[in-house]
C-alpha cells in the first residue's frame, strides 16, 4: 500500500472504527485512512450488502442499536461516529469497548444562536458534550453545507427537464467537499493536534443557491433555468423525502441566508496545509461518484 509521506504528527498504525462508512463524509474518510496506511473497520446496518475497498474489515453497527457498537468497537483505538441515537447509552458501548480517541461529525447548526436552527443545535451539542464528558480525546467537526446537497437537492429535479425550482435562489452557502471533511477527520483519529477542538467547516467560498446552480448545469452541459417556487409548494416537495423538523429547519435557514454571505473558515487550511476544494471541482467529484 502506497503510504503519504506525513508532517503533520499522524500515526499510521492506528486502528480505527468508522461508523456509517457507506455514507459520504464516512465513504470518503475510509478512504483517506487507507491511504494513510491505516488499519479500517467499517460498521454499518448492512454491512453485507455494500462493496467495500480493498483492506477494509466490515461489522454489522447501527447507532440506534447502541449494544451493536461495543462488539464493532471491540479493540479500536479511535472512532468515528454521526450524531444519531442516544448519546448516554452509545458513549456507554464504546468506553466498554476501551476506545479512547472519538470524532464527531457534528454541524455548523451548533454555533448559530437562530430559533430555526434551536432543535438541530441542541441534539448535536448534547451529543459533542456527552463525547467530551465521557473522557474520550475527542475532536467534534462542525461543517456547513455539503457540495453534494446540489445532488439531494438540485438534480432530482432535472429527471423531467431543465428547470430548477428554489424558495429562495438566493441564499448564500460556503458548501464544502465531503473529501476536505475526512481530511481533517484523519488528523483527528491519527494524532493529537485536534484534541479538544472543535472547528467549524467550510468550502472556500460564499455561493448563492443560483450560482451553484449554473456550476452544475456548466458540468452537466446543460442550461438550467431556475424558477422561484413559493414555500408552501417547496415544503411540499421536500416533505415527500426528508422529515418535517429537516425541511422546517432547511426553509428556516435559506430565507436567513438570503440577507447575508456565508461564514467562511479557514480551518480546513489550517489544520490540512491546503485550500478546501473549490465548488466546481468539489461537484464534479460528486457527479462522478454518483455515475460510477
Amino acid at each position: 500500500m502506497n503510504q503519504r509521506p506525513h508532517l503533520d504528527g499522524m500515526n499510521t498504525d492506528t486502528n480505527a472504527l468508522v461508523i456509517g462508512g457507506s455514507g459520504g463524509v464516512g465513504g470518503a474518510l475510509v478512504q483517506e485512512l487507507l491511504e494513510r496506511g491505516c488499519r479500517v473497520r467499517v460498521s454499518s446496518r448492512a454491512p453485507e450488502a455494500q462493496k467495500w475497498p480493498a483492506g477494509v474489515e466490515p461489522v454489522h453497527g447501527d447507532l440506534e442499536q447502541p449494544a451493536s457498537i461495543r462488539a464493532a468497537a471491540a479493540g479500536i483505538e479511535a472512532v468515528f461516529l454521526y450524531v444519531q441515537g442516544r448519546a448516554p447509552q452509545i458513549v456507554k458501548e464504546l468506553r466498554a469497548a476501551g476506545v479512547k480517541r472519538v470524532t464527531v461529525l457534528s454541524t455548523i447548526d451548533t454555533t448559530n444562536d437562530s430559533p430555526v436552527a434551536a432543535y438541530n443545535r441542541r441534539r448535536h451539542l448534547e451529543f459533542e458534550e456527552a463525547v467530551a464528558d465521557a473522557g474520550f480525546a475527542f475532536t467534534c467537526l462542525r461543517p456547513g453545507a455539503f457540495v453534494g446537497n446540489a445532488l439531494r437537492f438540485f438534480t432530482p429535479q432535472l429527471a423531467t427537464g431543465n428547470v430548477v425550482r428554489l424558495p429562495f435562489p438566493d441564499s448564500r452557502q460556503a458548501p464544502i467537499d465531503v473529501r476536505d471533511i475526512a481530511r481533517v477527520a484523519a488528523i483527528a483519529l491519527t494524532s493529537e493536534r485536534l484534541d479538544g477542538q472543535r472547528p467549524v467547516l467550510t468550502g472556500p467560498d460564499s455561493l448563492s443557491q443560483r450560482e451553484q446552480v449554473m456550476t452544475l448545469g456548466k458540468l452537466l452541459g446543460r442550461p438550467l433555468e431556475i424558477e422561484t417556487e413559493r414555500v408552501e409548494a417547496a415544503r411540499a416537495r421536500l416533505l415527500e423525502r426528508i422529515p418535517p423538523r429537516y425541511v422546517e429547519l432547511l426553509l428556516g435557514q435559506w430565507e436567513e441566508e438570503t440577507r447575508l454571505p456565508a461564514f467562511i473558515s479557514p480551518e480546513v487550511a489550517r489544520i490540512t496545509g491546503r485550500p478546501p476544494t473549490a465548488y466546481s471541482e468539489a461537484l464534479a467529484w460528486a457527479l462522478a461518484q454518483r455515475d460510477s
